[in-house]
């Protein structure tokens, strides 16, 4: 095998070690999502009813408590359990998008020996400050054609402050006369 084989075998390796790690944390989380979504449509309505059906008198509200403690502990251990998954999967994510990075890097580097623009082209899209002056005009003719689109990078992160929040006040409100 020569060095040229070698090298397109490691840009093979990289491109099916990217695709593997997204698949496998996609799918991770997606299950998880789906689930974390039915165990929230499925005690709020516990907890609305109790809020509703609750003065601001302490020793109702005790009384709740006392009668329910079984019940609230479980919510309790629920969502914090919840929690700590979605800030496992949260570190993971974020240690798969290193790894995809650290790849990318890698096949930028065997495009430069070999002479191919496809990461590198895509990383000068992300990256204008890093073009170099020869393809400066060929990259601003491929943004005049294909526009980036206008999505951020912050959505999936929004999701999980978004899930985290839902049970912090999931446990908040079935624990608390509102």
């Amino acid at each position: 095998m020569d060095r040229e084989e070698v090298l397109l075998k490691e840009y093979e390796v990289c491109q099916l070690d990217n695709n593997s790690s997204g698949t496998r944390f996609w799918i991770a989380f997606g299950i998880f999502f789906g689930i974390n979504t039915a165990l929230l449509g499925w005690i709020a309505p516990s907890i609305i009813s109790k809020s509703m059906s609750l003065s601001k008198n302490n020793l109702e509200w005790l009384s709740y408590i006392t009668d329910n403690v079984g019940w609230l502990v479980f919510i309790l251990v629920l969502g914090l359990g919840i929690i700590g998954i979605l800030i496992s999967l949260w570190l993971w994510l974020n240690r798969v998008n290193y790894l995809i990075r650290m790849n990318h890097h890698r096949m930028r580097e065997i495009e430069e020996v070999l002479g191919m623009l496809k990461n590198s082209t895509i990383h000068w899209l992300d990256n204008r400050k890093e073009v170099p002056n020869e393809q400066r005009e060929r990259l601003d003719e491929i943004r005049r054609r294909y526009p980036p689109p206008r999505t951020g990078s912050t959505i999936v992160p929004s999701l999980f402050i978004i899930v985290i929040l839902l049970w912090i006040a999931a446990i908040v409100m079935s624990w608390l006369p509102i």
